[in-house]
């Protein structure tokens, strides 16, 4: 993921080799990508470390946004997903 900072660019790692079809920012500090094989990675920090959101079916995403409570819907070949807000805790570890 490459974000483009005032004068420099940044070359974020995010933890997937796969290609990155969609990024959110998310209450102006939380970055959620999405990849083509299914994944879902979230940055709390300004893109230090990307985490993987747990998500109940991976199909290849292309698009997010986030819904009026909060939630993220996912959208990909296989229509749309809605993903509920997670806490730190409760995300998938590598």
């Amino acid at each position: 993921l490459l974000v483009r900072a005032t004068r420099a660019r940044t070359i974020l790692e995010v933890g997937t080799s796969n290609s990155l079809t969609a990024a959110y920012v998310v209450g102006g500090r939380q970055i959620v990508v999405v990849d083509e094989a299914g994944g879902i990675f979230a940055s709390q920090d300004g893109g230090e470390r990307f985490l993987p959101l747990t998500v109940p079916q991976r199909f290849p995403f292309t698009g997010i946004v986030q819904a009026a409570d909060g939630a993220l819907i996912l959208s990909g070949t296989r229509g749309l997903m809605r993903v509920e807000p997670q806490p730190e805790s409760t995300r998938d570890h590598p």
